[in-house]
Parts: structure tokens; sequence; C-alpha cells
């Protein structure tokens, strides 16, 4: 049981932990409906999970290293055979490693979900449409603002005609 519960609390659910722990699902179940302090510590348990916020602090650090550019060490490692005197067994041997560190670059559409999520008045991903009640004989001409604040209006041909019979 302690183990179902250290699953939980880690962020699985009673599923995943339970299949985890190798307890069968009318097992877990049984225990959740005869013993109520299971009951209860499992639903401590994820409360507690629910509360921490680990997991979405530790997305966050992760689109924001996306979103960044971030370095990665790549490792290569050729083997040898070679015999082992004490089993007579041929075993593999590093014979050489190689270490380099690759750089990954920026990614844009985390840059652009963490811009206009944490400073969306300066940064914004839509284009705003406002019907200036201009016109001339029911056409209605559009004003739209861009994702910097410039106004964009449309060609002639983007102009919208009120007149329309429905």
């Amino acid at each position: 049981m302690p183990e179902i519960l250290q699953y939980i609390s880690q962020g699985f659910s009673q599923k995943e932990a339970y299949e985890k722990a190798g307890v069968s699902q009318t097992q877990f179940y049984k225990w959740m409906a005869e013993n109520t302090e299971f009951a209860d510590m499992v639903h401590k348990a994820q409360d507690d999970y629910r509360s921490s916020r680990a997991d979405v602090e530790a997305v966050e650090r992760a689109l924001v290293e996306s979103a960044k550019g971030y370095e990665v060490e790549d490792v290569k490692t050729e083997y040898i055979s070679r015999q082992d005197p004490a089993t007579g067994k041929y075993v593999p041997v590093i014979s050489k490693q190689v270490r380099t560190a690759k750089k990954v670059a920026p990614n844009v559409e985390a840059a652009k979900f963490l811009l206009t999520n944490r400073d969306p008045e300066r940064w914004k991903n839509r284009v705003e449409q406002h019907n200036t009640g201009e016109g001339l004989n029911g056409i209605i001409k559009l004003k739209y603002i861009g994702d910097k604040g410039e106004e964009i209006f449309p060609s002639s041909e983007d102009e919208v005609d009120d007149t329309r019979q429905t």
C-alpha cells in the first residue's frame, strides 16, 4: 500500500499507481471500499500533489528553456570485444568516448506562447476587428489592428457588403 501512495503523490493516476505497484484493479478498489484510512490517504496524496505545483513549475522551466534554446551533451561511445580472462567470455569494453556539446535552437512557438501569455497587452498574437461604422451605401469598411497595434485596412475585395439579403 505505501508504494501506491508514493506513486500517487508523484502525480501518477490511481490506475498507474496500482499497476506500477503490481496490485490488481479489484484489490485496489476493495482496499478503497473497505479501508477508509487507506482511501483518505489516497485522496490526501492526490490533493498534496495537485497543490504542490511541482510539475507545473517543471513544465514552465522547460518551456522557458525551449524558448531560449539550450545546450545538451552528446556522447558517442565505441566498443571493442575483449575476452574476460576469468570467464573466457567476450565482453564489450569502451575503446573510445567522444563528448560534444550541441546547441538546440530556440523554439519560436514556445517563445510566442510565453510572450503572449505573460504580457498579452504588449505581445498580441491576434487580429482585432473593429466596425468603424463608416461607409457608403450600406458598405461597411473594416479596420483591423495588427499584433503590434498598427492599423491594417482591407483591400476593396475584403470589404463587407452589409446590404445582402439573408
